[in-house]
């Protein structure tokens, strides 16, 4: 029987390894120290049980909302934490892009919502999301999608929607 765990680290830390944390079933919640200015790729990878991700006031590199890691000035939302505490989830508006990777196995979430913001959506960003049934993106133009980045998205079971009028854009950009 394992207890989760809350990540401490180090005030001073500047820089988080990538897949810092891979596999580390046992954490539940960490919080980047406001003295990290850079993050490596996966640092939550395999952390089955992660439901938040926090960031340490007077960060001027990353910040937080509900758990949800995005850069400072919430342009980019960076990763979603897999055992997030709903099944919906509606990215921030203004938001301008998916990092890759950021929704990566999140078998929990059931609906999401993008902002009319969003111009671009990362390698594999939705990957391993086999329970989305509904897709809402708000922007007129269909986000820019790298590397088939709704891999393992059920295209039968799950419903895109999308602005009125904007079906036919959607319908010819590659990935939708």
């Amino acid at each position: 029987d394992i207890s989760l765990l809350r990540i401490p680290m180090p005030s001073g830390l500047i820089y988080i390894k990538d897949y810092a944390f891979t596999g580390c079933n046992g954490i539940s919640e960490i919080t980047i120290p406001a003295s990290v200015a850079d993050i490596g790729d996966g640092i939550v990878k395999g952390c089955q049980n992660i439901s938040k991700i926090n960031v340490a006031e007077g960060s001027n590199h990353f910040a937080s909302e509900d758990g949800v890691l995005y850069t400072s000035n919430f342009d980019e939302l960076l990763i979603f934490p897999v055992n997030y505490e709903s099944k919906s989830y509606i990215v921030k508006d203004g938001t301008k892009s998916i990092a890759p990777y950021a929704f990566v196995d999140s078998k929990r979430l059931n609906e999401v919502t993008l902002p009319s913001t969003l111009t671009n959506i990362g390698e594999d960003a939705f990957i391993g999301c086999v329970n989305l049934l509904s897709l809402q993106v708000k922007a007129l133009n269909p986000p820019v999608c790298y590397n088939d980045c709704f891999e393992a998205v059920s295209k039968t079971r799950c419903e895109l929607i999308v602005p009125k009028g904007c079906y036919s854009y959607y319908w010819v950009a590659p990935i939708w």
